[in-house]
């Protein structure tokens, strides 16, 4: 009989061992498949939040562009302002072909030989000069002609001045500050920014020029065949033509090198065309490095799962629940933190460290919604730096950006945290703040006038400091406003007016 219960307890002994066998087998295996899952959801995750980075910021660089592109134009209307004056002053001084010859004389020197410039005797409509360009020498510029955004006819007795500037003039410069930007960028994980010029639309040989390519800068000016395959035997110039052909932009895989290595991997990559120049833009990441990014973050969750599965053992069911609510904590954690940095990345201003012009018009469409719904009204101040031109051509690009940095650090040292202060391109700012009475407006702009005022930038080239002041435009939401860019163009106006009045100085909407 004991023999018997021996037997009978040794077999229920094995069939217990053998059911916490095979429990622990059934619970690692379970284990290991949700651990998997769990690595490709991750991964999936990351390379749709690095797909949406990447999208937003080649969509930046042309934001970029069109802005620069308004800009470079109010530069050269400025230019031809103050050339006005100039002549102006030599026409009272010296008369007849003296003051022709001083007048070609400054106007073929420096920026100014930018500036086309057709001379006509006033008496018969003679032609006398004409500056040589890209324009037909037979074809005089009028201000209806598309490819003349600034045409300025100026009479002097005698003579009749035509200035102009074409279309292609303001490209060319926008093209030349965009290849410098896009040189400068640094990215993690080899991520950089290319462009390729369209020359033949319908593809084959010589069909692009890598205009902008930071990975492979001695390359720049060299065509590019759409018959190029990489290691994978993919056409990836063929591919990156004809999506942007069909759908204006495109996500793609191909192998290419990492930069700065001459390790090959697959990247993903967004494209988009930007028709006005025939620019493709691009930007891309490596995959191998999202994998390692993966797999470092679930490394320690895998080993802490295997140690439960040794000492544990008996809490099968228990160990199950919790690692569930592990794995699902860690995948929430980690897509909040991934989400947050590159959301950061990509509404951060990189010089000046403040909000960029998207996060801007994101809160101005909030606020604009919220006057609507509520009532209650902001105000909006446009900021622009007084003559930075200056600065850039006196003490170099590197004093520019250090003067947008210091101004921008003065202005929010003196905003409240409930305001929002961005750089909205070029060396203007826009500040968002509740303010809707006249005289909170007069003393917050007051405020942000001294603030500037008591930056003095250091020029190296000169060795004098340089007192920085900025202009002012001001205004409040309308309830005719249908979109953001209404009281933008109201304070821009108001702007424009302040620098008009003599600049350092605040002019506020008369609708306010």
């Amino acid at each position: 009989m004991e023999k018997v219960r021996l037997k009978y307890r040794v077999v229920l002994i094995a069939v217990f061992v053998a059911m916490g066998v095979l429990m622990g087998f059934a619970f690692f295996y379970t284990m290991d498949k949700l651990m998997a899952s769990f690595q490709m959801s991750a991964e999936s995750n990351i390379v749709e939040v690095k797909k949406r980075f990447l999208s937003d910021t080649v969509n930046n660089v042309i934001l970029e562009i069109e802005q620069r592109q308004g800009n470079r134009e109010q530069d050269y209307r400025r230019m031809i302002a103050d050339i006005t004056q100039t002549l102006e002053y030599l026409h009272m001084s010296t008369t007849g072909q003296d003051f022709l010859e001083n007048a070609l004389s400054y106007m073929q020197s420096g920026d100014r030989a930018n500036i086309g410039l057709v001379v006509f005797e006033a008496s018969t409509d003679e032609v006398l000069f004409q500056s040589s360009g890209e324009s037909d020498s037979k074809v005089i510029p009028h201000a209806e002609n598309v490819g003349y955004p600034i045409v300025v006819n100026l009479d002097y007795a005698e003579y009749r001045f035509t200035l102009y500037v074409s279309k292609t003039t303001i490209d060319e410069d926008v093209k030349s500050q965009i290849a410098d930007m896009i040189h400068s960028y640094q990215f993690s994980e080899n991520a950089y920014i290319w462009v390729n010029q369209i020359v033949d639309y319908e593809g084959g040989d010589d069909y692009a020029i890598r205009l902008i390519h930071p990975n492979l800068i001695d390359t720049e000016g060299t065509y590019l065949s759409t018959n190029t395959t990489d290691i994978g035997g993919n056409h990836p110039y063929l591919e990156e033509l004809e999506g942007v052909k069909r759908n204006g932009e495109i996500y793609f895989n191909y192998y290419f090198k990492k930069m700065d290595s001459d390790v090959i991997s697959e990247k993903i990559t967004f494209a988009k065309l930007y028709a006005d120049y025939d620019w493709i833009i691009a930007m891309g990441v490596h995959l191998d490095d999202v994998e390692s990014f993966v797999k470092d973050t679930t490394a320690e969750g895998q080993r802490s799962l295997q140690t439960i599965i040794v000492l544990i053992s008996l809490m099968m069911i228990v160990l199950i629940v919790f690692v569930s609510v592990f794995i699902s904590f860690l995948e929430g954690w980690y897509h909040r933190n991934t989400n947050k940095e590159l959301k950061k990345e990509v509404y951060r201003d990189s010089i000046t460290d403040l909000h960029n012009r998207r996060a801007g018009e994101t809160q101005l469409k909030e606020a604009l919604l919220k006057f609507k719904r509520s009532g209650q009204n902001s105000a909006v101040m446009m900021l622009d730096i007084d003559d930075f031109k200056r600065i850039n051509d006196l003490c170099g690009h590197d004093a520019g950006d250090r003067a947008l940095r210091q101004v921008a650090q003065a202005l929010d040292s003196n905003t409240r945290s409930t305001d929002l202060l961005c750089r909205w391109g070029g060396e203007e700012f826009v500040l968002l703040c509740g303010a809707s009475q006249l005289e909170d407006i007069e003393q917050i702009s007051s405020k942000l006038l001294s603030a500037a005022s008591d930056v003095v930038l250091e020029c190296n080239n000169t060795g004098d400091p340089i007192k920085v002041t900025i202009s002012i435009g001001a205004s409040v939401f309308q309830q005719s406003d249908s979109d953001f860019s209404d009281i933008v163009k109201r304070a821009d106006e108001a702007l424009y007016n302040a620098k008009e009045q003599g600049k350092n100085r605040v002019v506020i909407d008369k609708n306010c």
